[in-house]
């Protein structure tokens, strides 16, 4: 585009045609039948999704234009202006296995990892880490009640590695609340040791203390509006409880990640990402943070279980990567795309090929890291 030429007088030789001229062609085409019947989509979230749009439907809506670039990678230009981590799930049964996936996945085009430890938070992590570096790739973990041991420990392993702490990148997923919905019961001092982590990750800018997880709604089959509901209710209980364990707003904010279900719906999707931005924005703003950017919110992509087939699982390959579009034009930050098989059998080399290359293909064949905003529309 030349300096100084706006979008709005690209193909200016064409004339303009209005949504009511749309509309009028569409009903001649239809031959009588009922529009609303034949083309309107009712979603579950109680609105009409139309069959198309124009510019026309923006009015209104110009306080947007202050999240326009809350999507984009603002952080290193060489990127491009999308940038996700390719974040790959290692479930551990022991170290020395758990490592050795690790390092397949990265040097088969995974760039992030995400050890499971469930129940195994006492491993040993040089083991476990041997060989994999840090400041290039992400590290994360899912833990229990000793994820404050293990994030220390891993903290202090990388120290003595003469890993400056601000260097790390990754998350901890230890979430007590979560926990509460999916077994109706949480540790007694799940918010206290949710404060011990926040005080050692604090000095590390990009690892994040807190996840809040939002896929145990999805999968249970909650409606979009009902899982950014629940999600969001559970990240102002930890600021409030936090806040009376004397950890400020600000600082749990800052080390708070949201991992969230994707699922097949396409559109509502994407738009339930980038609604998460503007909703938690307005969030951080009635904790008294009015300098908070929705750009900073960190968001963890992660694919439905819900969506997932039994008979036909060749077909979730393609759930997976339409799934992993939407999170990814939705503005994540990281993806893990479950194996297509995960739901019903150990997952097999090739379907934890094919997951972990959903990503790579998106970027390398689709260039969905090179362009600013294909959802936009083209009017």
């Amino acid at each position: 585009m030349k300096e100084g030429k706006s979008s709005e007088n690209l193909f200016s030789e064409f004339p303009t045609i209005s949504k009511s001229q749309w509309k009028e062609k569409t009903l001649a085409d239809l031959k009588g039948a009922d529009f609303d019947k034949k083309l309107v989509w009712r979603t579950l979230e109680g609105f009409n999704l139309q069959p198309y749009y124009a510019s026309e439907d923006l009015i209104g809506l110009e306080y947007l234009r202050n999240f326009e670039s809350s999507t984009l990678n603002m952080v290193d230009g060489s990127q491009g202006p999308r940038y996700w981590v390719n974040r790959e799930k290692i479930v551990v049964e022991d170290a020395e296995s758990a490592n050795k996936a690790a390092i397949k996945a990265l040097n088969s085009g995974a760039d992030g990892l995400l050890f499971d430890l469930l129940g195994k938070e006492g491993i040993d992590i040089k083991k476990l880490l041997n060989n994999i570096l840090p400041l290039h790739c992400s590290v994360s973990f899912i833990a229990d009640r000793d994820a404050a041991k293990l994030i220390k420990g891993y903290f202090t392993y990388e120290s003595e590695n003469h890993i400056e702490t601000s260097q790390l990148f990754g998350i901890i997923n230890y979430d007590p609340i979560k926990n509460l919905t999916v077994k109706c019961k949480m540790a007694s001092d799940g918010f206290e040791v949710v404060k011990e982590i926040i005080e050692i990750t604090n000095s590390a800018d990009r690892f994040y203390g807190l996840t809040v997880n939002s896929p145990q709604f999805q999968n249970s089959g909650s409606s979009l509006v009902q899982e950014l509901a629940f999600t969001l209710n559970m990240a102002v209980e930890y600021i409030d409880k936090l806040g009376e364990l004397g950890i400020s707003a600000e600082t749990v904010i800052k080390n708070m990640e949201f991992s969230m279900a994707v699922g097949t719906d396409y559109f509502p999707e994407i738009a339930k990402f980038r609604a998460l931005r503007v909703l938690f924005y307005k969030i951080a703003e009635s904790y008294g943070n009015s300098d908070y950017d929705p750009g900073d919110l960190n968001i963890h992509a992660v694919s439905s279980g819900w969506t997932k087939t039994l008979y036909d699982p060749y077909v979730n390959m393609l759930r997976n990567t339409t799934e992993a579009m939407s999170a990814v034009i939705g503005g994540c930050n990281a993806i893990t795309i479950a194996p297509y098989n995960e739901n019903f059998e150990a997952p097999t080399e090739l379907s934890k090929r094919i997951s972990r290359n959903v990503s790579n293909m998106l970027k390398e064949e689709s260039y969905f890291d090179k362009i600013v905003d294909p959802s936009a529309g083209s009017y």
